[in-house]
């Protein structure tokens, strides 16, 4: 198949975390032979360079990005990437524009890319999924929701849910991250005639990495030798409430935190931990010095919250790194994380806003190691469910099953690892 993937995060380059989880989608139908096409934001400075893959190459065909530019100056496109659209716009809201000049200009590249395309992937219900499905040439089509475009959608009262209702009649397929993000987008939708659209509800997947060995990641992460190591992994936003997970580490003297990522709370993290050295934030992590970190840690912490306007959390990929990395794991149960993670099964369970319940689970797995070892070794099981190569074949089997067979869909899935992607000029 040639299949156009439209999106607003897509990696720019090697250590660029933006929308990992949408290039492993791509490179998934990739090394299955299909040929993807990716729109996405143009930026301010930095061109999309070739990714390096995650693992040996492969004989799929290479990605091609197309950069949708959606100012006349280009120094002015800075709405997508970095924190993200919602932070981009708490902190810039005079940027509120660029919304409808690229949701215009995605449609008009769209418009005229598809009639390359035998069928079209989604990222965002908002406004890559529903751009999808106003396209003159009604194509295939996969819409993936995700938790912050939901919760967009819901904000804008009677539009959202008019701009839901023509996405899920338009839509052949909706893939949803999670259980709550499927009733929030279906609630209060008139239902197809039809069977209506096909749904998939899980989270995103991950591409496997090699493991090391403990004391080895250890040192390559340079983690203190006596102090049970605590870690946090992801963008420093709002929503990651990682207020909480520093007040928990300073509740144990025995314990360090260690916070991998970037985002525009880090001066406010670096005040909070007061200058102590036992909490470190050590900005964006990958490759092996991300894996490092997930072998040599003793536990993630994820004290998600849900934000006045009602945002939580989808289902974040960190987590099924962390599991398949067989790291023990405490988090809030919001959002679509409860539909991964069950309380004392594959992990620990503890409200946001819970301050003894937190410093409890970090003591519980800190002075019972066995624990932590039977939480991870459940975890581990799952995660494995969870990876592009048995994902892929969920997502080219929904895709084969809406492209007739005479548009040239591909044989048997060949379950291969992922390749780089190239940017088209």
């Amino acid at each position: 198949m040639r299949i156009g993937l439209l999106t607003t995060s897509f990696p720019h380059h090697t250590t660029d975390y933006a929308g990992h989880f949408v290039l492993g989608c791509a490179q998934a139908l990739s090394a299955r032979g299909h040929e993807v096409e990716i729109l996405a934001p143009d930026t301010a400075t930095t061109p999309f360079r070739t990714c390096a893959p995650q693992g040996p190459d492969c004989s799929g065909p290479e990605l091609r990005v197309r950069p949708v530019r959606y100012a006349l100056q280009r120094r002015r496109q800075r709405l997508f990437y970095g924190a993200g659209v919602p932070e981009n716009l708490r902190t810039h809201p005079q940027r509120a524009p660029g919304l409808l000049t690229f949701s215009a200009q995605l449609y008009r590249t769209a418009a005229r890319r598809s009639q390359h395309w035998d069928a079209i992937v989604s990222h965002w219900a908002l406004p890559c999924g529903w751009v999808a499905s106003q396209l003159p040439r009604p194509l295939p089509h996969l819409a993936v929701c995700h938790s912050a475009d939901l919760h967009a959608l819901r904000m804008l009262g009677p539009l959202g849910r008019l701009l839901r209702q023509q996405l899920y009649d338009r839509a052949q397929a909706l893939w949803f991250v999670g259980a709550p993000q499927h009733q929030a987008f279906t609630a209060g939708l008139s239902k197809r005639d039809d069977m209506g659209p096909t749904i998939h509800v899980g989270p995103m997947g991950i591409w496997p990495a090699p493991s090391i060995d403990r004391s080895v990641a250890r040192r390559l992460a340079k983690l203190h030798p006596e102090r049970f190591t605590a870690l946090t992994l992801g963008r420093l936003v709002p929503i990651k409430n990682l207020a909480r997970a520093i007040q928990t580490v300073l509740a144990n003297e025995h314990a360090e935190l260690v916070i991998a990522g970037t985002g525009p709370e880090a001066p406010a993290l670096r005040r909070l931990a007061q200058g102590s050295p036992r909490i470190r934030l050590v900005g964006a992590v990958t490759g092996i010095h991300k894996q490092a970190l997930l072998h040599g840690a003793d536990a993630l912490l994820l004290p998600s919250t849900v934000l006045r306007d009602g945002r939580s959390e989808g289902v974040p990929t960190v987590l099924l790194e962390a599991l398949l990395a067989r790291l023990p794991i405490i988090a809030s149960p919001v959002g679509g994380i409860p539909s991964l993670l069950h309380h004392g099964h594959n992990a620990l369970l503890v409200p946001p806003h819970d301050g003894p319940g937190w410093v409890a689970a970090l003591a519980q797995l800190q002075h019972n190691p066995n624990a932590g070892h039977h939480l991870s070794a459940r975890g581990h099981a799952l995660a494995s469910q969870h990876t592009w190569q048995r994902l892929g074949d969920r997502l080219e089997n929904l895709l084969a099953g809406l492209v007739a067979p005479t548009n040239g869909v591909c044989g048997a899935a060949q379950q291969t690892p992922p390749v780089p992607f190239a940017p088209v000029e």
